[in-house]
């Protein structure tokens, strides 16, 4: 699968995830130091959490 059917298999599968965050509070001012294993997965929780005005630092392993 190509990087875009992936992000589409996401967002079709991972509907509680996107869910639960898009019922986050305004995140501005907050930030997260993320350090994971990205997954295609979490997708939808970052990109829901960066969505609501969080900040993300990633340090990928």
């Amino acid at each position: 699968m190509s990087f875009t059917q992936d992000l589409a298999w996401n967002a079709r599968h991972m509907l509680r995830t996107a869910n639960v965050v898009s019922q986050l509070q305004n995140c501005e001012g907050k930030r997260l130091a993320v350090s994971t294993h990205l997954d295609i997965k979490m997708v939808s929780f970052y990109e829901g959490y960066l969505k609501q005005g969080g900040e993300t630092l990633f340090n990928h392993l």
